[in-house]
């Protein structure tokens, strides 16, 4: 059996017609921003800071719609960081 890489199938969810305020759930989140579930429960923990915004509706994690095309529009627009050459691949000894 193949190997999961642990992000989920797209959802036949149509995110376009979604109202802003409209709230996914991790996995839902997950799948339209092509990452795992783990990932945004990583970021919720250990990045208070990051900018994709939750809260907790019921003690669940929730997603706006809005949050999640303001954060596309922020990963766009911002430069990526990339590693120096080489990093990585140095030879010790």
């Amino acid at each position: 059996m193949p190997k999961r890489s642990g992000i989920p199938p797209l959802l036949d969810l149509p995110f376009s017609k979604l109202d802003d305020d409209a709230l996914l759930r991790p996995v839902e989140m997950a799948a339209w921003l092509r990452k795992s579930p783990q990932t945004l429960e990583w970021w919720r923990v250990n990045k208070p800071d990051h900018p994709l915004k939750w809260k907790n509706v019921g003690g669940w994690p929730r997603y706006r719609v809005r949050d999640g095309r303001d954060y596309i529009a922020a990963c766009e627009t911002s430069p990526r960081r990339r590693k120096p050459p080489g990093l990585g691949s140095r030879k010790v000894g």
